[in-house]
C-alpha cells in the first residue's frame, strides 16, 4: 500500500509547480489590472479636481465632484485610499492624499499630514506638489506661514511651467516678498 501511495504522491509533486505557476500568474493579472484601474482611478481624480478647480470657486463643490468618479468606477474611497497608501512612488497618488487630508474628504482632515504629502510630491520635482508646498506656506496649511519659503515653491512651479505659480510669484513681486 505504501507504493501506491509512493506512486501517486511525486505525480502531484510534479504537477504542483505548474499549477501553482498559474495561480501565481492568475493573481499576478489580477493584481496588475486592478493596480492599473487604481491608478486610472487616481488619474481621474487628479485630473477632475483641476478641471473643477478651473470652472468654480466653491471648494466643497470642487472636493464634492470628486465622488462621482468613484462612483461611476463602482469604487469605495477606502480602497482608494488603501491603494494610495500602498503606493507612494507616484506623486500623483501623493497630490491625491495631500488633497484628500486638506479637505478632510474620505479621510479625517489633518492638515500637517497633508503638507507631508504634498512635500513628498514636491521631493520628487511635480510640479503640483511644488506649487502646493507654496500654497501650505502661504496660507499655513500644517505649517506655520513663510512669505520666503512660499515665494520660493511659487517660483520654482512658475520656472516649470505651472501658470498659478507664475501668477502667484508676480503676486509676491507686487507685494514686495
Amino acid at each position: 500500500m505504501s507504493n501506491n501511495l509512493t506512486a501517486g504522491y511525486p505525480e502531484k509533486i510534479i504537477s504542483l509547480p505548474n499549477e501553482t505557476t498559474q495561480i501565481t500568474d492568475n493573481f499576478n493579472q489580477l493584481y496588475l489590472k486592478n493596480n492599473n484601474s487604481f491608478n486610472e482611478i487616481v488619474k481621474e481624480l487628479y485630473n477632475k479636481y483641476n478641471e473643477e478647480l478651473l470652472i468654480c470657486q466653491n471648494m466643497n463643490s470642487v472636493i464634492n465632484s470628486l465622488d462621482q468618479i468613484l462612483a461611476n468606477k463602482k469604487q469605495n474611497p477606502e480602497s482608494i485610499i488603501s491603494w494610495c497608501m500602498d503606493n507612494q512612488s507616484n506623486p500623483m497618488v501623493q497630490i491625491v492624499l495631500a488633497r484628500c487630508y486638506r479637505f478632510g474628504k474620505w479621510i479625517e482632515k489633518d492638515e500637517h499630514k497633508a503638507f507631508i504629502y504634498y512635500q513628498k510630491s514636491a521631493d520628487m520635482e511635480f510640479v503640483e506638489g511644488i506649487y502646493g508646498v507654496g500654497v501650505c506656506y502661504g496660507k499655513g496649511i500644517g505649517v506655520d506661514k513663510d512669505e520666503h519659503k512660499t515665494f520660493i515653491h511659487y517660483q520654482k512651479a512658475a520656472y516649470m511651467g505651472h501658470i498659478k505659480g507664475a501668477n502667484k510669484t508676480a503676486y509676491c513681486y507686487e507685494r514686495g516678498v
